[in-house]
């Protein structure tokens, strides 16, 4: 598995991750519009006339634990972080993480403990579909395309403001911030070795 960055077409201090393996790539960016999209390339097969494409994260690769994180958070209604060092703050995170979790916030997103996100471009029944299940030591991503999206190919919309799912976008937000500080990790590795 490779993971690369290139800078964003919108913003060059942004970077797209591209996740790559056996003939595939997984890519994850940030839109000129404020939204994050998850896309697939590569094979694809015909499942009851719907083309799909599926992406495997294993867990034997160094950044399985980002996506793993990721799951649980949205399957534990796990949205608002607590890396603030203030008391009070923290508090309240934990507070509206349990109050979701009361809620079952995560039931229209949830179903037996697969994530199905419909893209946020268009309406469930003509939107393309993104489902993530774990499956003993992998985490699967599969791609369902509707002809009907407005968005090419297998494309994902997740919006950032007026999700049908929010506030469970902050999760798919969380885990892009982590590639984002990777690859600022990674250009200072580069500049460090170059010196």
């Amino acid at each position: 598995m490779v993971v690369e960055f290139k800078n964003n077409y919108i913003d060059s201090n942004l970077k797209d991750v591209y996740i790559r393996q056996d003939g595939k790539t997984l890519k994850i960016f940030f839109g000129g519009n404020g939204d994050l999209y998850f896309d697939i390339f590569g094979s694809f097969n015909y499942n009851e006339g719907i083309r799909t494409s599926s992406f495997c994260i294993n867990s034997n690769t160094d950044i399985y634990n980002y996506f793993n994180e990721f799951f649980n958070d949205v399957l534990n209604c796990k949205i608002y972080n607590n890396n603030d060092l203030e008391y009070f703050q923290t508090c309240t995170n934990i507070e509206l993480n349990r109050k979701l979790k009361i809620e079952d916030a995560n039931s229209k997103l949830v179903k037996n403990e697969v994530i199905e996100w419909y893209s946020d471009s268009i309406y469930d029944e003509k939107a393309n579909l993104l489902k993530i299940e774990k499956d003993n030591d992998k985490i699967i991503f599969t791609f369902f395309d509707n002809p009907d999206d407005p968005v090419f190919g297998f494309g994902i919309r997740i919006c950032n403001f007026g999700s049908k799912y929010d506030p469970f976008n902050i999760c798919f937000m969380n885990l892009y911030n982590k590639f984002q500080k990777l690859a600022k990790e990674e250009q200072y590795k580069r500049k460090t070795l170059t010196i």
